[in-house]
């Protein structure tokens, strides 16, 4: 989860919201 966060920083940002 975490990791998979840090390689789609930006994706993650996205996903987060």
């Amino acid at each position: 989860s975490k990791t998979s966060c840090a390689v789609a920083n930006q994706k993650c940002e996205q996903l987060k919201k």
